[in-house]
């Protein structure tokens, strides 16, 4: 196997990366391991921490987001409702939320790892305040000329 990585976020004290796995002789991609850091605290950001854990409203809007892009991309769903769990994978990249499904969790092979990108913007609403997320945004929101790496 071989490996890529693509930093996807590196401002604001938040670093994300995706990293890619690779059959050395197929090339053919096995695997995305997205991570996230809040570089001030060294811990690793999960999904479930960029949201107000007293409104769980986010668990029903996120699959909507995805479920409205996957349809203008033509992508045959294999489920009417878009899974989002604590633990979902996902990547920032400055001024939006990544999610990230593996092949065949929400459609055919043929759409591989479909992503899908959600402005912080819209997600704003849901964001904890303590969390590296909602820092992301505020400072995004202060400087809307700010570039994002990715």
């Amino acid at each position: 196997a071989y490996t890529y990585f693509n930093i996807k976020c590196n401002q604001d004290g938040i670093l994300s990366i995706l990293v890619s796995y690779y059959d050395m002789q197929t090339r053919e991609l096995y695997l995305k391991l997205p991570m996230t850091f809040d570089v001030a605290t060294a811990q690793e950001i999960l999904f479930e921490d960029c949201f107000d854990p007293e409104n769980d409203a986010w668990r029903s809007v996120i699959p909507d987001f995805v479920t409205r892009q996957a349809k203008l991309l033509n992508m045959t769903l294999l489920s009417d409702i878009m899974p989002i769990e604590d633990g979902q994978l996902f990547y920032l990249t400055g001024r939006t939320l990544v999610v990230l499904y593996r092949p065949y969790e929400i459609t055919t092979y043929l759409a591989g790892w479909p992503e899908f990108s959600i402005s912080l913007d819209q997600l704003s609403p849901y964001f904890s305040g303590g969390a590296a997320v909602a820092r992301l945004l505020a400072a995004t929101q202060a400087a809307p000329e700010a570039s994002n790496v990715g």
